[in-house]
């Protein structure tokens, strides 16, 4: 049995992974036997040749002989030497095991043809030796697999060999004894391998745990050195003994031995706190007599801001350790701590909540959808007045949770533009609800809505946003309750939307620099100071304008003004409900969505608009269809999120080689990757049929016919 192993014992988890760690801790449980197998090996050697020297063939044995001892030989020079160029637990160093054990199984098994004219002695002496050796190898080489089996299969497969070869009854026997012998010792060292890396593994875990157990009482003791005050019970609770800290905790008691504990808690001062809650004195005492070595440690502040941390422990003599120590340092830098995690997490509450509602509008998008497709393709297969109705309120669910989706994004400022005709009286109809919600039951809301002469143009999510802004700074002004009304009325051209509370009000500084960024009256945890620059931002990007009116003490007004456009919201949804959805003329269509659902109603509703459709569930599936078609596409309908790239990515990637054709952009949620398209069109999930047959349209029309395979 030979190896190259390194010398010495490995320290398992010292490794730089634990894979390595398992691979150094195998080559030196073998480099441990490694002498002796060297010098059982030559030894044996010796004897075989001295055992076979009168019948074997001279030149054979000497072959035989001379290669067994270079082998053994070189194994040990190598142990010794243990070459730094093999690191240790590398995977060279295994291979290498492996590989010299298999050649020393071969040599082995090679001594059965050295029986030719050997009598009865020598041949029994031969194969117990080789039985012997593999049986060994099974052992010694339990730490490497492949090198055990290498060692059994090159000892055993020459020896069943050399029995077929010589014919006899008896050899074929002793062949079919070799081969079940070879098969059981391959079970066997397996076996044996599992549970010595089990072995390895729970020695490692074991040696981790302890590790950290060490490192962990290690800094408990530094932290708990020079401030621990400790005091010695009898089995009566009367003082024995004490240090100088315990004397400085209870400096107004008279403490002297045999001062009974119940006495020297009733003469003390009781905490403000016991973990966090006011008890009577008598509840404390209470809990400090029953305290136990398995009772949760009292945490106690005291008046002016102190803390002390009371356990205890028993020793056999049922005598107790009280131990009383000062964590107000701790303390008050836990408290620091929660105070900057909280005001890190209110800053960054918009963006939790945008990341938050990305992935739901993402997948809830892509439901409504596919439910948007499904109901329109049933709509022109239903005839009667009962199943058209039914569709009808289909489409009017899809159109509420596309509200509900929107309200969401529009909290969590991820939503995707889309500036369209809004009437104002629905959204705030949209938005009562989710207002309700907000404000407390002390402020009394109402909204009063004028009929106006037309819509405003914005975004609907944005200008919600805008809304809630001022909702939630109105609330925020009336911590004992107070009113909050909601006014829509027209004044000449421009629709105004008038927000007002009955707060604690502005000053004319804080008026002035209410729309500056990062400016706040709240509290640090409280509020970020970019509510009101970002509705600023938002009313003035809509070509409309905010203004603020407040006195201290009577309240606030938020004024926005936004221009009207002509015509009324029912006139826009019967105009988008009557109007025919331009069709097209045999275009071949890219589509890819990895939403099975909304890839077959988006395919149905394009075959019915009169395009070809080629649909792909992945980016990858896309760039082989695109190569396929060796780019004849006219236009690339494609999701923006999805795995593998996301829908610019594949863009790009589609056409670095080849002309760009027409691209339309299907999003729920863009997460962003949105914010470097151009001038493409973009269809916010769910839409309808109508909307992805114009969107399709303009499309087509933007790029140049010469692009545009036929």
């Amino acid at each position: 049995m030979t190896a190259t192993p390194s010398r010495g014992n490995t320290h398992i988890g010292s490794g730089d992974s634990d894979e390595q760690t398992l691979r150094a801790a195998q080559i030196s449980r073998y480099a441990e036997r490694t002498p002796i197998n060297v010098g059982a090996t030559a030894f044996n050697t010796l004897l075989f040749s001295i055992l076979l020297f009168p019948t074997a063939p001279r030149l054979g044995l000497l072959t035989w002989t001379t290669l067994q001892l270079s082998a053994c030989g070189y194994q040990f020079v190598s142990w010794l030497r243990r070459p730094s160029h093999i690191p240790r637990g590398s995977r060279r160093g295994i291979r290498r095991i492996e590989w010299m054990a298999t050649l020393a199984g071969c040599l082995w098994g090679c001594s059965v043809f050295l029986l030719e004219g050997a009598n009865e002695l020598q041949r029994a002496v031969v194969l117990v030796s080789n039985v012997a050796m593999v049986s060994g190898a099974a052992t010694t080489l339990v730490s490497i697999p492949n090198a055990a089996r290498g060692y059994i299969i090159g000892t055993l497969s020459l020896c069943i060999v050399a029995f077929l070869i010589d014919g006899h009854r008896e050899e074929v026997v002793l062949a079919g004894l070799a081969l079940s012998l070879m098969l059981f010792l391959l079970r066997s060292s397996t076996q044996a391998h599992r549970s010595f890396m089990e072995e390895l593994r729970l020695s490692q875990s074991n040696e981790q745990r302890i590790s950290r157990f060490r490192a962990e009482l290690g800094e408990w003791l530094d932290m708990s050195h020079g401030t621990e005050a400790f005091a010695l019970l009898d089995e009566s609770d009367r003082l024995l003994l004490w240090n100088h800290h315990f004397e400085e905790f209870y400096a107004s008691t008279v403490l002297e031995r045999g001062l009974n504990y119940d006495t020297l808690l009733r003469q003390s001062v009781a905490p403000v706190l016991v973990n966090g809650k006011a008890l009577a004195k008598e509840d404390w005492m209470q809990l400090r007599k029953t305290l136990s070595a398995e009772s949760e440690p009292l945490v106690e502040e005291y008046e002016q801001r102190t803390w002390k941390r009371v356990t205890t422990a028993r020793g056999a003599s049922s005598r107790r350790v009280v131990l009383i120590v000062d964590v107000t340092s701790l303390k008050l830098a836990q408290l620091a701590l929660q105070e900057r995690d909280a005001t890190l997490a209110r800053t960054q509450r918009l963006e939790t909540v945008g990341t938050l509602a990305g992935g739901v509008a993402h997948d809830f998008n892509n439901m409504l959808t596919a439910i948007q497709g499904f109901a329109e393709l049933l709509k022109m297969e239903v005839n009667s007045h009962s199943g058209r109705e039914a569709i009808a309120e289909i489409q009017q669910c899809v159109a509420r949770g596309t509200a509900l989706t929107r309200q969401l994004l529009a909290y969590g400022r991820c939503q995707t533009l889309n500036p369209r005709p809004i009437d104002l009286a629905e959204l705030l109809d949209g938005l009562q609800r989710l207002i309700q919600q907000l404000l407390p039951a002390t402020v009394r809301f109402s909204t009063r809505v004028d009929a106006l002469d037309g819509m405003v143009e914005a975004d609907p999510g944005q200008l919600e946003q805008v809304v809630l802004n001022l909702v939630i700074n109105a609330r925020d002004a009336m911590p004992n309750g107070g009113s909050l009304t909601i006014d829509i009325s027209q004044r000449g051209s421009d629709a105004v939307i008038c927000v007002s509370d009955t707060g604690t009000g502005m000053d004319r500084e804080t008026q002035e620099k209410a729309f500056e960024p990062f400016f706040t009256t709240k509290q640090l945890h409280l509020g970020s100071g970019l509510g009101l620059a970002v509705s600023h931002g938002i009313i003035r990007q809509s070509g409309g304008d905010i203004e603020v009116e407040s006195e201290l003490g009577t309240g606030t007004l938020f004024r926005i003004r936004l221009p009207l456009i002509q015509g009324t919201a029912k006139q826009t949804r019967a105009l988008a409900t009557n109007a025919s959805p331009p069709l097209g003329c045999g275009e071949l269509v890219l589509l890819v969505d990895d939403d099975e659902m909304v890839r077959r109603a988006t395919g149905e509703a394009l075959k019915r608009l009169g395009y070809r459709v080629i649909a792909s569930s992945s980016p990858g599936q896309a760039v082989q269809r695109w190569q396929a078609q060796q780019g004849r596409f006219d236009l690339v309908l494609t999701d923006v999120v999805m795995p593998e790239m996301n829908g610019t990515d594949l863009i790009q990637h589609l056409f670095a080689h080849q002309s760009p054709c027409a691209v339309v952009y299907m999003t729920g949620y863009d997460a962003g990757a949105l914010s470097n398209v151009g001038d493409e069109e973009v269809l916010s999930k769910p839409f309808t049929e109508l909307r992805l047959a114009q969107a399709l349209r303009k499309a087509l029309r933007r790029v140049p016919k010469a692009a545009v395979s036929a």
